[in-house]
């Protein structure tokens, strides 16, 4: 396991993206720190932390036990990363209980990389915006927020190739001002 470290490039980011990275780099070295604590303090709890089959077990209960949000994708691709590594997850248990075609499959991890694909994006723009957890500014910034998705929105319809396109982005660009009344 390597030490974390900034990015090379950290000096020539903007704020909003230098305070991310430092974010980032922060959570990575106290994973950094407490793995290799473990490691020399706790060899039961580093045997369960190394186990290769230990991840799966922990999306799989994390992603049975979230609230549901409209989106199951996450659940049905640890679904079926489970039934393909069946006899190491059970350690030759009782056979899997859950099939998938292999259509299913296809489609499932075509959409999967899809959405992956779209929260980078939206990940992407809500860094370059400044935004915070669930799009939230601070008051102070709200104003060079606005500046800051104006001119993004800007730039991605300049590089829209048809007005199909620019008229799909016009109305879902995830960074607009929306009336809040409606919902309540």
């Amino acid at each position: 396991m390597a030490r974390p470290s900034l990015p090379e490039n950290f000096d020539d980011l903007g704020e909003a993206a230098q305070s991310y990275a430092k974010e980032l780099h922060r959570r990575r070295l106290v994973h950094y720190h407490y793995v290799k604590s473990t490691e020399e303090c706790n060899e039961v709890h580093r045997a369960a932390l190394a186990d290769p089959m230990g991840v799966l077990r922990r999306r799989l209960f994390q992603h049975a036990g979230d609230p549901w949000e409209g989106e199951t994708i996450a659940l049905k691709v640890d679904l079926i990363e489970a039934t393909k590594s069946w006899e190491t997850l059970t350690e030759g248990g009782a056979p899997c209980p859950v099939v998938f075609d292999d259509e299913d499959v296809r489609e499932t991890m075509e959409l999967d990389a899809a959405l992956r694909d779209a929260d980078k994006s939206l990940q992407h723009g809500q860094n370059i915006i400044g935004l915070g957890p669930e799009g939230w500014v601070p008051k102070d910034h709200y104003e060079r927020a606005v500046a800051r998705s104006k001119k993004l929105k800007e730039d991605v319809l300049a590089e829209t190739r048809s007005a199909e396109e620019r008229a799909e982005v016009e109305a879902h660009w995830p960074f607009d001002d929306i009336d809040e009344e409606k919902y309540m």
